[in-house]
């Protein structure tokens, strides 16, 4: 069995770079069962003998002793907070809003339900003065009470919109002072958990900037796989399986186009499509990571479309290139129905022959909300800008209309044609 495996060395690989890449690996592309990527998806380094650890992900999801929560103590949570406080549950946000605005902006709650042993939040009001001070609070505590492990946010990146850079300069500063000065015995670890890559990139460039070799990459394979019941490709990277009317596979296709599409099915093919297949995996796996299983919201939707633009679809991309040439009510994105009929009525143009054409798409929508028609990506879900929605709807309640912006986020699993 085939395995290919891509070494990304120094940044992570979008989708593209590495379907390249993999081609590259591998110019004799006779099975595809499986390969696998390797990401850079955290970074460690000593601080004195203290293991720091920059890694890409969620900190309501840690299991240090400590979790810090960055704070402006108002009663209106944004961004990082009001995530820790959600997770947390009723019983620290309840103490939480008891509190106020300590005088010295700092405070320690239990765990209510996250994994740590306390919780501590404290305000850092961009100032390096300030993030020295509750450095080496946070890390007097930690050796005060036992704790072996502490996990922070990356303080003020987000509602804060401190430059990224020069956060992370304040907060290795602040905790290279804390750490000199105390000298820690019981605390062995610190976590800086960042959700979004790009600040994951400025922060562990400005770490390697700092200690050079010292850093030490940390790599998370993901496995690629080819769907089981894809027909075998050969040398192919592209193929179209026109499916038997008789399978099973036919008859739930056809049924789920029928619910509310009257029309003669003339077929139905599958789309095999190599790079587009990985590209979406990819996709994939950066929402489950950082949505979690239950907001992936990976749904069968439907998209008419002309026979002219079927061959560009599936052998490249739904393209957000021609967004807008049908409607753009909910922004300039990729359009998917729920309900079959609308797209195969008001979306899938008659050709010559009488025939038109809908494609039943794989599509993860994520977090959603409410579009509009000036929208050229999905809106910040708060006021963090960097922690954006996954797609926008017509309709919260009841959505009719799906829209995403990351091409990669939907594949042409079926190509119907009908009349």
């Amino acid at each position: 069995m085939l395995k290919v495996v891509v070494e990304a060395v120094k940044d992570v690989l979008s989708a593209q770079e590495l379907l390249r890449l993999t081609n590259d690996a591998n110019p004799n592309r006779a099975t595809h069962p499986h390969n696998a990527s390797k990401t850079i998806n955290g970074v460690t380094t000593m601080l004195g003998g203290v293991r720091l650890q920059m890694v890409v992900g969620d900190i309501i999801h840690e299991t240090t002793d400590v979790i810090v929560n960055t704070t402006n103590f108002s009663a209106d949570q944004s961004g990082v907070s009001k995530a820790i406080l959600t997770a947390a549950g009723s019983t620290v946000q309840e103490e939480f809003a008891r509190v106020g605005i300590p005088a010295d902006r700092y405070h320690t709650t239990g765990p209510g339900l996250l994994g740590c042993k306390e919780i501590i939040h404290a305000s850092f009001r961009r100032s390096p003065r300030v993030f020295q001070k509750n450095c080496k609070k946070i890390l007097k505590q930690c050796e005060t009470k036992g704790f072996c492990s502490a996990a922070f946010p990356a303080i003020n990146t987000g509602a804060a919109r401190m430059d990224s850079v020069a956060a992370c300069k304040a907060m290795l500063d602040g905790l290279t002072s804390a750490i000199t000065d105390l000298k820690p015995n019981s605390l062995s670890l610190i976590r800086i958990v960042i959700l979004e890559q790009a600040v994951f990139q400025a922060f562990r460039s400005e770490l390697e900037n700092r200690f050079g070799r010292t850093v030490t990459p940390h790599l998370t394979s993901i496995v690629l796989e080819l769907p089981p019941h894809w027909e075998p490709m050969g040398e192919e990277v592209f193929k179209k399986v026109e499916l038997l009317s008789t399978s099973q596979e036919y008859q739930d296709v056809a049924q789920g186009f029928l619910r509310t599409a009257r029309y003669n099915i003339c077929k139905i093919e599958r789309v095999q499509n190599f790079y587009l297949w990985f590209a979406f995996t990819i996709c994939k796996q950066r929402i489950l990571t950082k949505n979690g299983q239950a907001e992936l919201g990976e749904k069968f939707l439907y998209h008419g479309t002309s026979a002219e633009s079927c061959y560009c679809i599936e052998r490249d991309k739904f393209d957000r290139g021609f967004a807008g040439t049908n409607a753009a009510r909910c922004g300039k994105g990729v359009y998917f129905a729920v309900n079959p009929d609308y797209s195969a009525r008001r979306f899938a143009p008659v050709d010559a022959s009488g025939l038109k054409r809908v494609f039943v798409a794989r599509v993860l929508t994520g977090r959603y909300t409410v579009g509009h028609r000036l929208l050229k990506a999905a809106p910040p879900r708060g006021s963090d800008r960097s922690d954006c929605f996954d797609s926008v709807v017509d309709n919260l309640l009841s959505p009719t209309m799906f829209v995403v912006f990351h091409d990669d986020q939907a594949y042409p699993e079926y190509l119907i044609t009908f009349n």
